[in-house]
């Protein structure tokens, strides 16, 4: 029989880092990753940066196709992010974090990377997954 119901879950965050890259090019690195992942774009809450990334018109204009928040952090918000991240030498000269940090701030401090740090033609990306609950009770 046909579900009578379909939950799907936005638990994903994508962290990501770009600088003058064109819409297009992110949202195939961005797909290629999701794809590697096993996530669907209707499975991902929120896209992540440092606040520097605030205006990154690519980053912009890929959340606003799939109608996800962008949300940003400033750095020394992501520098305090518990864990143990992939460094990059220029990104720690530029920023100091990396898009790792960024998904994972957005986790609220409950969730893991499912995907850390891919990285291609000046575009950084990770996938982190939001530990959620669905509690229902019967009356």
């Amino acid at each position: 029989p046909e579900p009578l119901l379909t939950l799907i879950p936005k638990e994903y965050i994508l962290g990501i880092g770009a600088e003058g890259i064109k819409k297009n090019g992110l949202k195939a690195f961005a797909e290629s990753c999701l794809k590697e992942a096993g996530v669907d774009w209707k499975q991902i809450r929120a896209i992540a940066s440092i606040d520097k990334k605030k205006d990154e018109k690519a980053i912009l204009k890929l959340a606003a196709e799939h109608g996800i928040p962008f949300l940003v952090f400033d750095a020394e918000t992501l520098s305090r992010v518990p864990g143990t991240f992939d460094t990059s030498v220029f990104v720690a000269s530029q920023v100091g974090v990396v898009c790792e940090r960024a998904a994972m701030a957005a986790c609220r401090d409950n969730g893991r990377l499912v995907l850390q740090k891919r990285a291609e033609n000046g575009m950084t990306l990770a996938i982190a997954k939001e530990d959620w609950r669905l509690t229902l009770y019967e009356e």
